[in-house]
Protein backbone atom coordinates (compact mmCIF):
# COMPACT_ATOMS: atom_id res chain seq x y z
CA UNK A 1 0.00 0.00 0.00
CA UNK A 2 1.54 3.66 -0.72
CA UNK A 3 2.95 5.22 2.18
CA UNK A 4 0.09 8.51 1.57
CA UNK A 5 -2.64 5.74 1.31
CA UNK A 6 -1.58 4.31 4.48
CA UNK A 7 -0.59 6.92 6.42
CA UNK A 8 -4.18 8.03 6.31
CA UNK A 9 -5.57 4.45 6.18
CA UNK A 10 -8.12 4.42 9.09
CA UNK A 11 -8.41 8.61 9.54
CA UNK A 12 -11.98 10.43 9.52
CA UNK A 13 -12.36 12.36 6.47
CA UNK A 14 -12.17 15.59 8.31
CA UNK A 15 -8.80 14.67 9.36
CA UNK A 16 -7.42 13.44 6.02
CA UNK A 17 -5.67 16.57 4.81
CA UNK A 18 -3.31 16.33 8.16
CA UNK A 19 -2.82 12.77 8.03
CA UNK A 20 -1.49 13.26 4.26
CA UNK A 21 0.74 16.50 5.28
CA UNK A 22 1.70 14.38 8.49
CA UNK A 23 2.72 11.84 5.94
CA UNK A 24 4.65 14.49 4.14
CA UNK A 25 6.41 15.87 6.70
CA UNK A 26 7.53 12.65 8.08
CA UNK A 27 8.84 11.53 4.17
CA UNK A 28 10.60 14.91 3.64
CA UNK A 29 12.26 14.33 7.21
CA UNK A 30 13.33 11.02 6.50
CA UNK A 31 14.95 11.32 3.25
CA UNK A 32 16.94 14.25 4.61
CA UNK A 33 18.42 11.78 7.81
CA UNK A 34 18.73 8.86 5.85
CA UNK A 35 20.78 11.12 3.28
CA UNK A 36 23.20 12.49 5.70
CA UNK A 37 23.43 9.23 7.29
CA UNK A 38 24.12 7.30 3.97
CA UNK A 39 26.65 10.58 3.19
CA UNK A 40 28.32 10.16 6.60
CA UNK A 41 28.71 6.52 5.91
CA UNK A 42 30.41 7.08 2.89
CA UNK A 43 32.75 9.85 4.41
CA UNK A 44 33.85 7.38 6.94
CA UNK A 45 34.27 4.50 4.84
CA UNK A 46 36.47 6.89 2.16
CA UNK A 47 38.69 8.03 4.82
CA UNK A 48 39.25 4.72 6.14
CA UNK A 49 40.08 3.36 2.75
CA UNK A 50 42.65 6.13 2.48
CA UNK A 51 43.93 5.75 5.99
CA UNK A 52 44.83 1.97 5.37
CA UNK A 53 46.28 2.24 2.35
CA UNK A 54 48.75 5.70 3.07
CA UNK A 55 47.43 6.99 -0.06
CA UNK A 56 49.02 10.55 -0.01
CA UNK A 57 46.31 11.49 -2.95
CA UNK A 58 43.33 13.05 -0.92
CA UNK A 59 41.06 12.16 -4.44
CA UNK A 60 41.75 8.44 -4.73
CA UNK A 61 39.40 7.25 -7.11
CA UNK A 62 39.71 3.53 -5.80
CA UNK A 63 38.62 5.33 -2.03
CA UNK A 64 35.51 7.39 -3.47
CA UNK A 65 34.17 3.91 -5.15
CA UNK A 66 35.36 1.99 -1.80
CA UNK A 67 33.32 4.22 0.22
CA UNK A 68 29.65 4.86 -2.18
CA UNK A 69 29.83 1.09 -2.14
CA UNK A 70 30.11 0.86 1.42
CA UNK A 71 27.21 3.12 1.52
CA UNK A 72 24.72 1.64 -0.78
CA UNK A 73 25.62 -1.90 0.75
CA UNK A 74 24.27 -0.08 4.40
CA UNK A 75 21.38 1.60 2.05
CA UNK A 76 20.56 -2.06 0.83
CA UNK A 77 20.56 -3.02 4.11
CA UNK A 78 18.29 -0.05 5.65
CA UNK A 79 15.73 -1.33 2.52
CA UNK A 80 15.53 -4.95 3.16
CA UNK A 81 14.79 -3.99 7.16
CA UNK A 82 12.35 -1.45 6.31
CA UNK A 83 10.77 -4.13 3.88
CA UNK A 84 11.21 -6.91 6.54
CA UNK A 85 9.30 -4.41 8.88
CA UNK A 86 6.31 -3.25 6.20
CA UNK A 87 5.78 -6.65 5.55
CA UNK A 88 5.22 -8.34 9.63
CA UNK A 89 3.61 -5.19 11.02
CA UNK A 90 1.45 -3.43 8.51
CA UNK A 91 -1.86 -5.51 8.46
CA UNK A 92 -4.29 -3.06 6.80
CA UNK A 93 -6.57 -5.20 4.43
CA UNK A 94 -9.03 -3.68 1.34
CA UNK A 95 -12.12 -1.64 3.11
CA UNK A 96 -15.12 -3.36 2.47
CA UNK A 97 -17.48 -1.89 -0.19
CA UNK A 98 -20.49 -1.41 2.08
CA UNK A 99 -18.28 0.04 4.66
CA UNK A 100 -16.64 2.59 2.22
CA UNK A 101 -20.02 3.51 0.25
CA UNK A 102 -21.77 3.88 4.26
CA UNK A 103 -18.91 6.42 4.81
CA UNK A 104 -19.52 8.09 1.95
CA UNK A 105 -22.91 8.61 2.67
CA UNK A 106 -22.19 9.80 6.20
CA UNK A 107 -19.16 12.00 5.48
CA UNK A 108 -22.16 13.70 3.10
CA UNK A 109 -24.96 13.94 5.85
CA UNK A 110 -22.03 15.40 7.93
CA UNK A 111 -21.40 18.14 5.56
CA UNK A 112 -25.42 18.40 5.20
CA UNK A 113 -24.99 17.63 1.84
CA UNK A 114 -27.82 15.49 0.12
CA UNK A 115 -26.36 13.00 -3.12
CA UNK A 116 -28.59 13.45 -6.20
CA UNK A 117 -30.06 10.28 -7.60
Amino acid sequence: MPAFGLGAHGVEARDAGVASAMTGAAQQIGGSIGTALLNTIAARATADYLASRHSTNPVDKAALVHGYAVAYWWAAGFLAAAALIAFFAVNVGKPSTQKAAAADHDDLAALDVRPVH
